[in-house]
């Protein structure tokens, strides 16, 4: 053992270093005495421990052999001596026999074997790289055996997969030091920027110019006017092809002077969301059970374009979602499930109709034989008038029994949550997933797509404040201890309202202030003092660098005017 340890540590040291070629072939002569002590064959295949190289050129099959899997070269000498043949067993025959012809071509093959190009031994390269010191080799049928150069001894077990199950076994025994999964919606949100970023640089590639060198694909700007800002949108998006919609968005105002680094594009979300959930567009209603929260209106086909509204407004929260921003909106649970390709269940129906839910409930809870005489019919009113509707063929002859039940509830729920919108759906969902591709979304759910579309809609004061920079001025300064005083007296309204000033957007980033955006990617929220400003004058926001300009005002009361009064009368964008 101690001979053999120390073989192996010279035989380390003879290893070349890590190079291109992460398979090379030795001569004799380039192989040197120190490995010939051991092995005689005329040509060795080492591989260096570095990433496998593929290889163009024609494998041959693996055939698992039925005997034993590991022998010593010494005991399969008669079985490999075509491929393994020592010098010294050639030159003891005295006669030519048809035994000795045939030896000789097996030399002559061995002796061209040596002109082979290293990537025609590449076999199975998923597998990985072989140990240290492992060769491939074929017997004379074609049967695939492994040769170890420093233990001296072959096998038909392939020694990758060996070192896999030992990895295995390793990584099994240690399970309980393995840390538990952890929802992780910031890392999540990293892993999807990650994502778009490279499929920007496949769509430049396939779609963009080369200009110094670099692939670039400009989309055409959105320049759109505030009293139709709804209408202009919908013409400029839906001209656009998807990979124009992932490219950089460049939005502009008519009539306005301004450069878009992100403050343009954030208003613009906030202006377009509160036109296209309007109801007086007829495409969204507000839930009956939360009047906050919208869903698609059953009723929308009195607007004979309604399916490509509804593709148009998929397409604005895949851009959305692709450019992280945020549209000022929330929609009813099922509805973002169903964007995600998800289907419902009766759990989604409490966000819909909670007295439905609760009866449906009390159904599958408990025996209803001779309680219920419903039958496989869904009833509902539609402009006034009493509708049925069979949930399955022949439905209005099929009771609900203890046996059926759950198959009633099931297309119960699907027709009520589903229920003349499946049309617009498919829509919306057609839109969405021509800027997000399909799949993208899987590692998410209904409540992070909330989030990630709508952000947060409660302003925690402490953590925008602990996530704010300060440029002439410092936080024990007066002018900045009245401004979050006054943040702390406002409503959530005023509050959202002076962030949307500011920012672009009255909505807070899921992961909180830290991840606001600007023109380069996160920028926080930043007060500026400005001294040469006059004390008669507005405060200044920079949208694009989440930036406030304040004067150095005198006093609480001046300070709370003159924001109240930017915040409230501020329209448009300028060049300063």
């Amino acid at each position: 053992q101690q001979q053999q340890q120390q073989l192996q540590r010279n035989q380390s040291q003879r290893l070349p270093s890590r190079s291109r070629n992460h398979n090379i072939l030795f001569s004799r002569q380039e192989v040197g005495p120190q490995l010939r002590h051991h092995s005689r064959s005329s040509s060795y295949r080492l591989v260096t421990p570095s990433t496998s190289s593929s290889s163009t050129t024609q494998q041959r099959p693996h055939h698992q052999h039925p005997r034993s899997s590991t022998q010593s070269t010494s005991t399969s000498s008669s079985h490999l001596q075509s491929n393994i043949t020592s010098p010294n067993t050639r030159a003891a025959t005295s006669s030519v026999t048809p035994q000795m012809a045939s030896t000789k071509d097996k030399a002559q093959d061995e002796e061209n074997l040596l002109k082979r190009h290293w990537s025609e031994y590449v076999v199975e390269a998923g597998l990985g790289d072989f140990p240290i010191g492992w060769e491939q080799r074929f017997t004379a049928t074609g049967i695939t055996y492994f040769v170890d150069h420093i233990n001296r001894t072959t096998t038909f077990e392939d020694p990758r997969l060996a070192a896999q199950e030992r990895r295995r076994e390793e990584a099994l025994s240690h399970e309980a030091q393995l840390p538990k999964y952890k929802r992780n919606l910031r890392r999540k949100l990293l892993k999807l920027g990650h994502l778009f970023q490279h499929l920007r640089k496949k769509d430049a590639q396939d779609y963009g110019e080369l200009i110094h060198k670099e692939y670039k694909l400009e989309s055409d700007d959105i320049c759109v006017s505030r009293d139709s800002i709804f209408e202009d949108s919908y013409r400029l998006v839906m001209r656009m092809n998807p990979p124009e919609l992932r490219a950089r968005l460049n939005v502009s105002f008519f009539g306005e002077a301004a450069l878009d680094y992100g403050g343009v594009a954030r208003e613009w979300f906030f202006l377009l969301s509160k036109q296209m959930f309007n109801p007086y567009y007829g495409l969204f209603q507000y839930s009956s059970s939360d009047s906050q929260l919208l869903e698609v209106n059953p009723q929308s086909s009195i607007n004979p374009d309604h399916l490509s509204y509804f593709q148009f407004i998929g397409r604005i929260l895949g851009l959305a979602v692709c450019h992280s921003h945020y549209v000022d909106g929330a929609f009813v649970m099922p509805l973002y499930r169903l964007l995600l390709g998800k289907d419902v269940s009766l759990t989604h129906m409490q966000y819909v109709d909670e007295e439905m839910y609760n009866s449906l409930t009390w159904t599958l809870e408990n025996d209803i034989t001779g309680v219920l005489e419903n039958t496989f019919v869904d009833e509902y009113e539609a402009f006034g008038v009493l509708e049925t509707r069979e949930l399955k063929e022949g439905g209005a002859d099929i009771s609900v029994t203890e046996e059926n039940k759950q198959e009633y509830v099931n297309l119960l729920v699907h027709h009520r949550l589903l229920r003349g919108i499946s049309e617009q759906v498919e829509a919306l969902q057609r839109g969405f997933t021509e800027v997000v591709p399909p799949g993208w979304l899987s590692m998410f759910d209904e409540r992070e797509l909330e989030l990630i579309l709508s952000g947060l809609g409660k302003i925690n004061v402490d953590d925008w404040m602990e996530n704010t920079d300060y440029r002439h001025c410092t936080c024990k300064d007066n002018i900045v201890i009245w401004f979050w005083k006054l943040l702390r007296a406002l409503d959530d309204e005023m509050r959202a309202r002076v962030l949307q000033f500011v920012t672009g957007t009255s909505r807070v980033p899921v992961t909180g202030f830290r991840d606001l955006r600007g023109s380069q990617g996160q920028k926080k929220f930043t007060i500026e003092l400005i001294d040469s400003a006059s004390v008669s004058s507005l405060p200044k926001a920079h949208t694009c660098f989440n930036r406030l300009d304040l004067p150095k005002y005198p006093s609480y009361k001046d300070l709370e005017q003159k924001l109240m009064q930017a915040v409230e009368n501020s329209v448009g964008f300028g060049i300063e």
